[in-house]
Formats: C-alpha cells, structure tokens, sequence
C-alpha cells in the first residue's frame, strides 16, 4: 500500500519520498501538506517529524532528549495535549505507556520553565495537539500529529459503525483495481 501513498504524495507536490517502516517519508511545503491531508484517500495518518536520536539507553535519556525539544513552539498552556507511541525492539521499556509518560513530563517540564510554571493538561478525548513518539530498539524520532485526528475520521458519519473494511483499505483496493482505466 506504500507505493499507493507514495503516488498520492508525488501528486500532492511532495519531494523526497521514500518508503519507511510503517509509512511512507516525504517533504512538502504546507500547501502540498495540505493537499494530502485532503486529499489521500490511503493514508491514516500525517506526522511532522521534530526531532531524531539514534542512541537512547533509558528512560532517563528519553526524558532528557524530550525536554530539549522546543515544545513552545507547538503548545501553550491553555492548550491541550496528548501522547501516542509506537515501540518495538526496546529493551529498557518494560511498558510502552511508561514512554508516553517520560514525554509528557518532558513536555509539561518545559512548558512549565516557559510559561512561569503554568503547564498544558493531557486530554486523551480531545486534546488540541497530539504528539507521537516511535521507539526503535534505541532510537527515538518524535512527531506532531500533522493531520490531527486520524485521516479516516473525517467527520462525514454522524457515529462509528463496525465495518468489515475500512475506508483506507478500501480506497486502496478501488485504486489497485484500476477500474479508472476500464
């Protein structure tokens, strides 16, 4: 499925793209951001990559790296936020929550230093920003959710339904059918 994102990406106006672990990697000005936010019928989801560390030994560090991102320039304390993670191959987490813990510290630590002690609540519902940090073994790259909820959520059903398909998946089934082209 990559390579359809890929194709929706190039047509958004991205560059750079490649193929990732779990996604598809490209740059983009904020209008073909935009563009594919709108118009992706595959993806689920846009993240904003903040920062990368190829070499995190423990949650300490995880912590200490987290707090030298310039959440300030995403959040203020009237704002409300929340954590995701992804974790594989980490062997000093026990509990992958534990990650999303050490971050929010990290974030509520420095909004707290620059904001006169004032500090963001988490609000798992609906919170105003999302982060999401991924964990690889040791290294960590951290993100702010781009598209905002998940592209699928796209607020034209008034209520979730089970489904035996979802609509990212589906679109990519219409797309490698090629049925466009009959």
């Amino acid at each position: 499925m990559n390579d359809i994102i890929e194709e929706e990406a190039r047509r958004a106006g991205a560059t750079e793209i490649r193929s990732i672990s779990g996604g598809v990697e490209f740059a983009a000005d904020l209008a073909s951001a935009y563009r594919f936010c709108l118009w992706s019928r595959t993806a689920t989801r846009v993240l904003l990559g903040l920062f990368m560390d190829d070499d995190i030994q423990n949650a300490d560090e995880l912590y200490e790296a987290s707090l030298q991102i310039p959440w300030e320039d995403w959040i203020t304390p009237e704002q409300t936020f929340l954590v995701t993670e992804t974790t594989k191959n980490c062997r000093y987490l026990k509990n992958s929550h534990f990650a999303t813990i050490r971050v929010k510290d990290a974030i509520v630590d420095r909004i707290r230093e620059k904001f006169d002690g004032e500090r963001p609540m988490v609000d798992k519902e609906e919170s105003d920003v999302v982060f999401h940090v991924h964990i690889d073994g040791d290294a960590v790259a951290w993100y702010v959710d781009f598209s905002g909820r998940g592209l699928y959520k796209r607020g034209y059903r008034a209520a979730q339904t089970d489904a035996v398909l979802g609509e990212y998946l589906a679109a990519s089934v219409l797309y490698r059918s090629e049925w466009r082209k009959a």
